[in-house]
C-alpha cells in the first residue's frame, strides 16, 4: 500500500480514500519511517534492473 500511495502521489492521484479505509481497518501504521528502508529500495532496484525496467546503479 505504501508503494501505491507514493506512486499515486507522483502521478497526482489522491489516495486519501485508501488511507482512510486502511485506518478504519486498523492496518495503517502512521509511525512507519519514510523514506523506505535502504534494504527494500536496493531489492526493488535490483529487481527492476534484472527486468530492464531501470538502469542499474
Amino acid at each position: 500500500m505504501r508503494i501505491q500511495i507514493l506512486c499515486d502521489g507522483h502521478n497526482n492521484i489522491d489516495s486519501t480514500p485508501i488511507l482512510k479505509q486502511a485506518e478504519q481497518l486498523k492496518i495503517l501504521r502512521k509511525d512507519r519511517e519514510l523514506p523506505l528502508p535502504n534494504h527494500f529500495i536496493a531489492l526493488v532496484r535490483d529487481l527492476g534492473a534484472k527486468h530492464n525496467l531501470i538502469a542499474p546503479m
